[in-house]
C-alpha cells in the first residue's frame, strides 16, 4: 500500500470510529421545569443509524497503446475481490424532528499484476484503481404519515 492509500485507509478508520462513537454516545435532554397548570412536553430525541454495506462488482474494458488495441479486460466479482487491497462502505444518518443529516462514504483500492506478450514484446502492467466517494447532505421531512415518510435531501458528492 502506498502512502496516499495508507493515509486514506487510516482516515476512513478514524472517520468510522468518530461516526460510530458519535452515534452511539448517549444523548442528554434538558427539560424546563413544568409550570403549574400546563402539561410538560418532551422534545423529539435524536435518532441515529450507521449501516455498513457492500456491493459486488465486475470490471470490463479494453487496453490500448498508441491507438493499437492490445486486448480486453474482464474481471468477475470474484477476481475483483481476490485483488482488493482494501474497501469500506458505510451510511450514517442522524435525525431530530424534521431535520436530519446524511453521510455515505465509499472507499476502494484494487491492484492487478498482469503480463502479456504482444508482437514479440513482453508487457507487464500493474493497474491500480483507488476510489473515494463521499456524499453529505442535510435532510428535511416533507411529509410523514403512518404509511409514508417523504424526506427532501440536498447535498454534495465528492469524488477523488
Amino acid at each position: 500500500m502506498h502512502f496516499g492509500s495508507m493515509f486514506l485507509w487510516r482516515a476512513y478508520r478514524l472517520l468510522l470510529l468518530v461516526v460510530v462513537g458519535a452515534f452511539s454516545a448517549p444523548t442528554l435532554h434538558a427539560q424546563p421545569a413544568p409550570s403549574s397548570g400546563s402539561p410538560s412536553t418532551v422534545a423529539d430525541p435524536w435518532r441515529f443509524s450507521v449501516t455498513p454495506y457492500a456491493w459486488a462488482l465486475g470490471i470490463s474494458g479494453s487496453v490500448s497503446y498508441n491507438d493499437t488495441r492490445l486486448g480486453q479486460v474482464e474481471m468477475s466479482p470474484g477476481n475483483v475481490l481476490s485483488n482488493l487491497n482494501g474497501a469500506a462502505m458505510v451510511v450514517a444518518q442522524a435525525q431530530r424532528g424534521r431535520l436530519g443529516f446524511y453521510l455515505d462514504a465509499i472507499y476502494g483500492d484494487l491492484t492487478v499484476d498482469n503480463s502479456r506478450t504482444v508482437q514479440q514484446a513482453s508487457l507487464n502492467a500493474s493497474p491500480r484503481i483507488d476510489m473515494t466517494i463521499l456524499t453529505v447532505a442535510p435532510s428535511y421531512t416533507l411529509h410523514q404519515s403512518p404509511s409514508l415518510i417523504l424526506d427532501g435531501v440536498l447535498g454534495a458528492r465528492f469524488l477523488w
